[in-house]
């Protein structure tokens, strides 16, 4: 399985030509809702013979939204994470690095220009 961190460049021209079914989220915890979500994608993918990819991001998002508020702990660190993904079959994780600007985008414009 791939980790590949994402950078500020637009994300199509970072994730390859390969056509991809993408499971999107933080998964913290990948708890059985989560599992359930990424099993989806990895059967998709499967059946049209694309790629399962998970798209999770970097830090917790309440880490640049509320930088001061007391942060727990991360239930499941990217390592972690990616140890998971894989048994559930992912392919590919893109690691997405949340910024304010991130923040800001409608879920319009982080489709269309991310």
């Amino acid at each position: 399985m791939e980790c590949v961190y994402l950078d500020g460049r637009p994300f199509i021209e970072q994730m390859g030509s390969k056509e991809k079914v993408i499971a999107l989220g933080y998964f913290d915890g990948v708890h059985l809702g989560h599992q359930k979500v990424i099993k989806t994608a990895v059967q998709i993918a499967e059946e049209k013979g694309m790629e399962a990819a998970v798209m999770t991001f970097y830090p917790h998002p309440s880490v640049v939204l509320r930088p001061d508020s007391k942060r727990e702990a991360e239930l499941t660190p990217n390592a972690a994470k990616a140890e998971l993904f894989e048994q559930l079959g992912v392919n590919t994780i893109y690691f997405v690095k949340f910024d304010r600007t991130l923040s800001q985008l409608s879920p319009q414009n982080f489709v269309m220009s991310t």
